[in-house]
This record gives C-alpha cells, sequence and structure tokens, in this order.
C-alpha cells in the first residue's frame, strides 16, 4: 500500500449506543438525567462538526419507522453509518454463548440474528457488520469443548461471509468481559479464525483499548491486521491497560496512540476510526469531540515530524532518538 506523508484523511465516527444513557453494576439506572434516543444522538453530535458517520447496533427489535427516522436524521446530519453492530451479548439468551453455544438451537438463533444484522446494515446502506461476541467464551475450568467451540465459530463465520460475499464481516477480539475469557480474545486468534475460515470479507473491528487490555502493542495489532488485508474498522478509546476502561482519546496513553496512527498513516487506511468510550460522567458530546481532535492532533505531530524521519528512527531502532525528536517536536 502506499504511504501518505499529509495529513490523513480519516473518516470518523462514533458509537450511538454508548451516548444515550450508561450504566453500571453500581448505578444500573445510568449517569445522564436526559435519556437521548439515537437520532437525538445523531443530531447533537453532527452539531460539533467532527464526525463523518455513526456507529449503530441492530437488536432486532427495530420497525419500519425506526429505519425511517434514521435515514432521515443520516441525511438531515450528512453522516454515514461506518458500521453496524450485531447484538449477540445484551440478552439473557445469549448468557452461555451465541453463535458457539453448546445449544444447538441457541446457536441457530444467534446466526438469524447476524443475518438480520446483514438484512439492516444493507437497508442503512453500509457494508460493514461488526461481531463482539462478548458472551461466547467461559469462565471456569471444564466447562467448555474448546475445540468444538472453535469449530462453531468457524462454521459461522463462513455461514456470514457467505451470506454476505458484498459485506465486509468484522470480528472484534477481546481477552475478556463479561465471560472471564473470551473465545475470540486477541486480535491473532482473530486473524487465525478469519484464515481458517478461508473467507476474503472476512475481517477485524480493532479496538485499541482491547489490545491494551491485553497487554499488547496498539500499533503491532494494527500492522498485523493491515498485513494480511482484514483491517476493516478501528475503534478508538484509551484505558490504563488492566481493562477495558473505554476513557476518551489521549487521556492515559500518548507515544502508543500516537504509534497506533502513524501505522494507520503509513498503510493508508481509508476506513472509519470510530470513537468507542464509554463516558459515564463526562458530558458525552465533549468527550467524543475531544476524541476526534487527539487523533488529529497526532496526526499533525506526525506530520510534523515527517514519515521519513520517523521511518529512519524505528530503522535505527533507536528509543532515546525517538525521545529526543518527540521532545524536540514537542517542547521546543
Amino acid at each position: 500500500m502506499e504511504r501518505t506523508e499529509t495529513m490523513s484523511d480519516f473518516k470518523y465516527s462514533f458509537i450511538a449506543g454508548t451516548m444515550g444513557q450508561l450504566g453500571d453494576r453500581y448505578l444500573r439506572t445510568g449517569y445522564k438525567y436526559q435519556v437521548l434516543s439515537p437520532v437525538e444522538v445523531m443530531d447533537r453530535m453532527a452539531s460539533y462538526g467532527v464526525v463523518d458517520g455513526v456507529e449503530l447496533h441492530c437488536r432486532g427489535t427495530e420497525t419500519e419507522g425506526d429505519l425511517q427516522a434514521l435515514a432521515e436524521a443520516l441525511a438531515r446530519n450528512k453522516l454515514g453509518v461506518s458500521c453496524v453492530n450485531a447484538w449477540l451479548y445484551g440478552q439473557i439468551k445469549w448468557s452461555r454463548g451465541s453463535v458457539t453455544a453448546s445449544d444447538m438451537v441457541t446457536r441457530k438463533e444467534a446466526i438469524y440474528a447476524v443475518m438480520a444484522s446483514i438484512d439492516y446494515a444493507r437497508r442503512l446502506k453500509t457494508n460493514c457488520v461488526s461481531l463482539w461476541m462478548g458472551q461466547d467464551g467461559f469462565d471456569y475450568a471444564f466447562q467448555t469443548d474448546y475445540s468444538a467451540q472453535w469449530g462453531y465459530m468457524i462454521e459461522a463465520l463462513r455461514l456470514f461471509a457467505d451470506y454476505a460475499p458484498d459485506m465486509k464481516i468484522a470480528i472484534e477480539p477481546k481477552p475478556g468481559e463479561p465471560r472471564n475469557r473470551l473465545l475470540v480474545d486477541t486480535v491473532s486468534t482473530a486473524l487465525l479464525m478469519c484464515m481458517e475460515a478461508n473467507r476474503s470479507n472476512l475481517g477485524l473491528t480493532v479496538d485499541i483499548g482491547h489490545t491494551m487490555y491485553a497487554g499488547q502493542s496498539m500499533a503491532q495489532a494494527l500492522s498485523i491486521s493491515t498485513r494480511y488485508n482484514r483491517l476493516f474498522n478501528v475503534h478508538v478509546n484509551d484505558n490504563y491497560s488492566r481493562w477495558d476502561d473505554d476513557m476518551v482519546v489521549g487521556s492515559v496513553h500518548f507515544l502508543e496512540l500516537v504509534e497506533a496512527v502513524y501505522v494507520l498513516k503509513k498503510y493508508n487506511y481509508k476506513e472509519f476510526v470510530s470513537v468507542d468510550i464509554f463516558p459515564y460522567r463526562e458530558e458525552q458530546f465533549e468527550a467524543v469531540a475531544e476524541s476526534v481532535k487527539y487523533i488529529q492532533a497526532y496526526d499533525r505531530l506526525i506530520d510534523r515530524i515527517g514519515m521519513e524521519k520517523l521511518e529512519e528512527l524505528i530503522n535505527r531502532e533507536s528509543a532515546t532518538g525517538m525521545l529526543r525528536v518527540f521532545r524536540e517536536a514537542l517542547f521546543s
């Protein structure tokens, strides 16, 4: 792929489902006094002028009226749909797994739910469906037939890819939560599944917060996904590397996030960069806008230093040289 030496033309998106109301196990009703609909969220977020798209969920209960209201809001705000997420984690029927549940009836129901999400995505004129399967995994030893579970996953991925060869099916890895251990736990696991399933329209949603939580490098995860042409969607956020805190971008990490943006620039990434944060107590629209502006600032910083200079430092494996270059670019 060609390398770009100028300000990147990333497309920015945000996840509507985390902007209305957010609760946790201590305050299940949520931290916002005002509950906003997806349409209200889009109208308000678009007014900041920093996003090009929105990432939506398909819960399977949407009506024709809901679709019409979404279509009108998208047109009114000049937003595209970056991706549609299948809702395979937020219902009790998936508590022991969705597409990899040991119960055949549950597996079939999950497969139909994903196919419905694909149909929903087509209606919304997007070519990306993302699968984060937070209930597919295990909690205890001697609880799971690991080989059978893996086989169910590969079978399901092939079904989805064949059902929609025109659609990008992006699986999103994460080490754990809500299950203690998830089947699709790391970028490497997800890539291995894509290769075994052997469908070109299978790829990844790489959540850089999940890579930190897994104790891995954001830039490495993005780079190897790109190496195999499997990087379909990127989620950006920040955390303290011990949990999926979903904090505002730039609030904790610096150099690692700049390196992640460098990799996206190096390989000329053209898909959406989607802000995936949980602003429980923060003003949610300000939090998304600030996240986008931090990515844009990292982009400009890289241009100021120069891609060739950074590549030279990488080739020299010069940690102190790299630190000096960033210090001088930031503080001189």
